[in-house]
């Protein structure tokens, strides 16, 4: 255990307000983002370097357990104001105190599972999810004859080796996790890295996706890839689905239309029902 910050005189900044401000922060470096530790106690945020060291030293438990998961012990540096929260971070409460650790996404991705007395002692929040069936890339003319009663064709579908991503609904459209989607209504998470993204190609269309509609929120340790689990719980019967345009230049994604997945000869394809999204009042990050 260490803290690189030691002066004294640094000044304090006023105090936020909510539950961030009643705690101490530090935070490390990692080769995906800043990581964080919020230690939550009762006696307030740390007014200085010395005050900060003692909190970590009583947050002793979790700092060891969290070192010997990580293997390379992160040089935490205390924070006088609470840390920035992105959409994209992640955040893992302790069960039995108001310790919170926050990361990215591809940071912990990039580990191993914690051990079993750690992982029972992380609460793994449940998180908004993307299913993304199928990539394809779209003309204009394509994008004009999308109307009720067409379909669009799942080319990857007709492969036999048949993979979607899985991601948090607030990261990019290339992040997430390989699943197995071979049977669209019990989709496997699938372990290993996600092959890197296609280079832009303007020439063949724009990009878009298919999505499978999710029933309920995903925990964020089957998002974390470690596992194969079913997500059948997840996926609905009728296979509803939806097209988006993905983003590109100065241009947000956007649903475009819905439907339900049907086997369409040796594969799938969406068969559309509606234009845009009923369920959306907003556009969700892609």
């Amino acid at each position: 255990m260490n803290i690189a910050e030691t002066t004294h005189t640094r000044p304090v900044p006023p105090p936020a307000r909510g539950w961030a401000a009643l705690g101490t922060w530090f935070e490390a470096t990692t080769p995906h983002g800043p990581l964080r530790l919020y230690l939550g106690e009762a006696v307030g945020p740390a007014p200085h370097a010395a005050a900060a060291a003692l909190a970590l030293q009583r947050g002793e438990p979790m700092v060891a357990a969290l070192d010997d998961w990580l293997r390379d012990p992160p040089a935490w540096r205390w924070r006088p104001e609470p840390a920035p929260i992105s959409s994209t971070d992640v955040r893992l409460p302790w069960r039995d105190s108001c310790h919170q650790l926050i990361g990215t996404w591809p940071w912990l991705r990039s580990l191993q599972p914690p051990p079993d007395q750690l992982a029972t002692r992380l609460q793994w929040p449940a998180v908004e999810a993307v299913l993304s069936a199928a990539r394809l890339h779209l003309s204009a003319d394509d994008l004009d004859q999308i109307e009720p009663g067409g379909a669009v064709l799942l080319p990857p579908s007709m492969k036999p080796d048949w993979t979607g991503r899985l991601r948090c609904a607030a990261e990019p459209s290339d992040a997430g996790v390989k699943v197995d989607l071979r049977d669209p209504s019990s989709p496997r998470v699938l372990a290993g890295p996600m092959p890197p993204p296609e280079p832009a190609n303007p020439a063949a269309g724009r990009p878009c996706e298919v999505r499978l509609q999710l029933a309920h929120a995903i925990p964020a340790d089957r998002l974390a890839g470690w596992h194969q689990p079913s997500l059948a719980d997840a996926i609905l019967s009728d296979l509803p689905a939806t097209l988006w345009q993905l983003p590109a230049a100065r241009e947000p994604a956007r649903c475009l239309a819905h439907g339900r997945l049907i086997p369409w000869g040796d594969g799938w394809a969406l068969a559309l029902q509606g234009l845009g999204d009923p369920e959306q009042t907003h556009v969700r990050p892609a």
